[in-house]
């Protein structure tokens, strides 16, 4: 947490304006905020006091993120909480396609898609439940199109950003294996939580792809999809498309927001154009960050970024320099 993207970026925008900065914790998990006038505000990432205890217990929990949901109204791709492989097999049979996460997880860890075969939901249920602090694991429907975070800041929202999965592009030269290398050699990649991209791990590729397909040299020019998750944590990266967004999709964030109790979140939603209105109540969500990691704004590989850090300061303290 101590020297996250979006540690680095609160830190930085407090002492460009001259305000004062304190971690707290053994690991810093905390950080106070105060300017010359005495205000003060202390984040847990990016999530201030602000933000109400049931917000964030909300948001933890993705089954009862999408209850919650539901409760206000509003209908969610199909889901069901389970615990084990066996609890899991009906719901395959009835949607063909899913996705299994931990109930209780972040950055994509523990988290498999495309499930389609017996022998690959057991697999995920058991790689779900590994790295679950509960043990529980939520099983969904798979839905087709783009990931978009959607960032809410006290009611208001400043960007929203597609998040797209790792890949490759072809030399007509160089192997999928090869590519992935060269791809890991862009200095903004790493493997902690302190650079703006991260490595796309072999193993991973492999895992997903098949080894056979390591091997293969795309056409020059040919794009080859190296993981199967739209994550930054996961060697993605992403695009400003604010500019392109259908008013439908910013008021419901900021209605279930201001229900939720929270002062910044962000939607994970997976629609196929959203710059169309949203279809009646439905809201394709797959889940509810209340603590959103601030780099997928900063650092777009498409797109003009997005500064949060000084946008979220402004809205939280009366003086802003």
């Amino acid at each position: 947490m101590a020297n996250s993207v979006t540690r680095q970026l609160l830190l930085q925008e407090a002492a460009k304006r001259g305000w004062a900065v304190k971690t707290i914790g053994p690991r810093a998990q905390l950080c106070k905020i105060t300017t010359p006038d005495g205000e003060t505000e202390t984040f847990s990432g990016s999530r201030p006091m602000k933000s109400s205890a049931n917000g964030r217990h909300i948001a933890v929990y993705k089954d009862l993120t999408l209850s919650f949901v539901q409760s206000l109204g509003y209908d969610v791709p199909p889901y069901a909480t389970v615990d084990n492989f066996e609890a899991a097999l009906p719901f395959l049979e009835q949607y063909g396609t899913v996705v299994v996460k931990p109930i209780d997880g972040s950055q994509s860890v523990g988290v498999s898609v495309g499930i389609e075969t017996h022998e690959k939901l057991y697999a995920a249920i058991s790689l779900a439940k590994n790295n679950s602090a509960s043990g529980r694991v939520i099983i969904q429907k798979q839905i087709k199109g783009k990931l978009y975070r959607i960032l809410v800041i006290n009611g208001k929202v400043p960007v929203v950003t597609e998040r797209r999965a790792a890949r490759v592009i072809g030399d007509g030269v160089s192997s999928v294996s090869q590519l992935v290398e060269l791809l890991n050699q862009d200095p903004r990649r790493g493997h902690g939580s302190d650079t703006p991209l991260k490595v796309v791990e072999h193993k991973a590729v492999e895992a997903y792809l098949g080894s056979p397909a390591m091997q293969h040299i795309p056409a020059r020019g040919e794009i080859i999809r190296v993981s199967g998750i739209e994550s930054v944590s996961a060697g993605g990266e992403a695009a400003n498309v604010t500019d392109i967004v259908d008013q439908t999709w910013v008021a419901a964030a900021c209605a279930i927001t201001k229900a939720m109790g929270l002062f910044i979140a962000g939607f994970d939603i997976m629609t196929e154009n959203i710059a169309q209105p949203i279809e009646g109540k439905y809201i394709p969500l797959l889940e509810v960050n209340s603590s959103p990691g601030l780099k997928i704004h900063e650092y777009p590989s498409q797109g003009e970024p997005v500064h949060i850090a000084p946008l979220l300061f402004n809205e939280l303290f009366s003086t802003e320099s």
